[in-house]
């Protein structure tokens, strides 16, 4: 595979992959107990800890796919040689 395909695989994986595992976990303050403040949107995240889950999404998400693609392309290379 050419090295620009797998780049552009990779990112499309990752953001399929932060669109999917960004709302685990998510409550709202009606579903963990808290008050709804005024001038706050009702379904907007209590504690959306967004830091915390990008670095735990990257992390895993990053290996994963760095993995996955440099098989990919290590069969490749062995099938051509």
């Amino acid at each position: 595979m050419h090295w620009i395909v797998l780049v552009g695989a990779y990112i499309i994986l990752w953001f399929l992959a932060l669109q999917i595992l960004l709302p685990i976990g998510i409550k709202a303050p009606h579903e963990s107990g808290d008050a709804v403040l005024g001038g706050v949107d009702p379904g907007a995240p209590a504690q959306p800890r967004l830091g915390l889950k990008s670095c735990h999404r990257d992390t895993r998400v990053g290996g994963t796919l760095g993995n996955l693609l440099r098989s990919c392309t290590d069969a490749n290379y062995r099938h051509l040689s």
